[in-house]
């Protein structure tokens, strides 16, 4: 388990939670998943709602999405500082 403070200044609204990250290793002692747990999970949806765009629902049916879009695949709102891409994310270890 990893636990830090994840914060941003970029974008619309904010970000400063506390998350942990449980980790799960298969029998040869490697990574297999990760599960990344928000503190404040509310803030966190009101901040990539308010800065980042879903692709069509059509195009996320035909990639098997069903509602889940990769963060990589997600793009940034506009542009200019009020919505600025969210690479100024932040996270410290505690």
């Amino acid at each position: 388990m990893d636990v830090h403070r994840g914060w941003t200044t970029g974008g619309v609204g904010k970000v400063d939670t506390l998350w942990a990250l449980v980790w799960h290793f298969d029998a040869d002692g490697k990574v297999d998943r990760v599960t990344n747990l928000s503190g404040d999970q509310h803030q966190m949806d009101s901040y990539v709602w308010a800065n980042y765009d879903l692709a069509p629902i059509p195009d996320r049916l035909a990639r098997g999405q069903r509602g889940k879009l990769p963060v990589s695949s997600a793009t940034a709102k506009g542009s200019g500082s009020r919505n600025a891409s969210p690479k100024a994310t932040r996270t410290a270890c505690l």
